[in-house]
């Protein structure tokens, strides 16, 4: 592959947007419950939203990233961030809490496609390869609570992606203080019901 700081780049900012995706979403059911006070059925109802969202993220991304694939990944962990932030903030009712949902799933569906068109322009003679590489990054992160979560999630490039692809993480940690009153300090070294 051509380009290896474009790659080693890429790489890290993938990986710490999944492992911060994966940590910030742990605490989506228990924040609903008890900030909105959400029942089971609004629950269901606005996960399925993220979801049907994160369809929809899929093609918005793939149109920005066309063209410039950089800074859509860059606004798409810069949009993750900000949802995932925003959610104790504004997220005190249903409504608030739908429409940041949405903005999340969004988001974070342009994520494999932006992986993706990144890793393919990086090594145009090796699509298969880039393909390969691409879903390898998406599927290795960690579960959070391991060591490797918290030495990954611990170290961000110093690059603004980077550095906003870590952001939902520590948003996790507000979430986790808010909502469980035993929930550990630290969302990135612990996740619930591991100790």
């Amino acid at each position: 592959m051509k380009r290896t700081s474009e790659n080693q780049t890429l790489t890290k900012t993938t990986y710490q947007i999944v492992l911060a995706r994966f940590g910030a979403y742990t605490y989506v059911r228990p924040f609903l419950e008890a900030v909105p006070q959400a029942g089971p059925g609004t629950i269901t109802a606005l996960l399925l939203a993220y979801g049907a969202a994160g369809i929809l993220g899929d093609f918005l991304g793939g149109a920005a990233l066309a063209r410039r694939p950089h800074a859509a990944f860059g606004a798409i962990a810069a949009l993750l961030a900000a949802a995932v932030a925003l959610l104790p903030v504004l997220g005190d009712g249903t409504v608030g809490a739908a429409l940041l949902l949405v903005l999340w799933g969004t988001a974070y569906g342009a994520v494999p496609v932006a992986s993706q068109t990144w890793f393919a322009r990086a090594a145009p003679d090796t699509p298969e390869a880039a393909s390969v590489l691409a879903e390898r990054r998406r599927k290795m992160a960690p579960p959070p609570g391991s060591p490797t979560w918290t030495a990954t999630a611990g170290s961000a490039e110093r690059s603004p992606t980077s550095a906003t692809a870590t952001a939902p993480c520590t948003a996790t940690a507000c979430w986790a203080r808010a909502t469980q009153p035993n929930a550990p300090r630290s969302s990135c070294s612990t996740a619930p019901g591991r100790a």
